[in-house]
């Protein structure tokens, strides 16, 4: 089981992986999603070597330290949050739940976001969805009226989101959780020109 723990002092960011992707060999995020995440998501508060990166079967105990969890993939976030069973990953994206009471942000699959097409499932026996003889693994997801209500995601908009909901994680390191404020707004009519 593959597993990379911080080489430099830790963040506190946890990242837990559905699967090792098709290029991870002797270490989990290489090649493209790889430099997607690092360079694009973590960076420049902190980077991959500072975190504690595993794949979903691992369930051993969190470093001491540890201030936030990114389940990234669908299989994480059913294995971690059973919760989030009926609902799909494109639902409980970005959302914050807590497991062991460390705050936990779901979000896409670093390798979906860095390929163009479902070139995981197609050619990664070891995604849960693995199928090397269907052939429309190049095309798009449809995009009808009925599964936009689902809150469906584009595969060109994966980086975007994986980007947004890892700045989530980095200000939950940084400041902790805020609590919501009621701040009372001030209605000014008209004001002095």
């Amino acid at each position: 089981m593959l597993r990379n723990k911080p080489r430099l002092k830790y963040s506190g960011l946890t990242i837990v992986l559905s699967n090792p992707s098709r290029f991870d060999k002797t270490s989990l995020l290489t090649a493209s999603a790889g430099a997607l995440f690092n360079n694009f998501c973590l960076r420049p508060e902190f980077n991959s070597m500072q975190c504690d990166i595993r794949v979903s079967e691992d369930k051993s105990s969190f470093i001491e330290g540890t201030k936030c969890l990114m389940l990234l993939g669908e299989r994480s976030l059913y294995d971690w949050l059973p919760e989030c069973l009926n609902k799909s990953l494109n639902e409980c994206r970005g959302g914050v739940y807590y497991i062991q009471g460390i705050p936990t942000i779901p979000s896409f699959y670093p390798q979906d976001a860095a390929d163009i097409g479902k070139h995981e499932q197609h050619f990664n026996p070891l995604d849960k969805e693995y199928d090397p003889g269907s052939d429309d693994y190049e095309k798009e997801d449809s995009d009808s009226d009925s599964e936009k209500t689902l809150g469906r995601t584009r595969r060109s908009n994966y980086a975007f989101w994986l980007r947004a909901d890892t700045n989530k994680c980095k200000r939950i390191i940084k400041f902790g959780l805020s609590i919501t404020r009621t701040i009372q707004p001030v209605y000014i009519t008209y004001p002095r020109l």
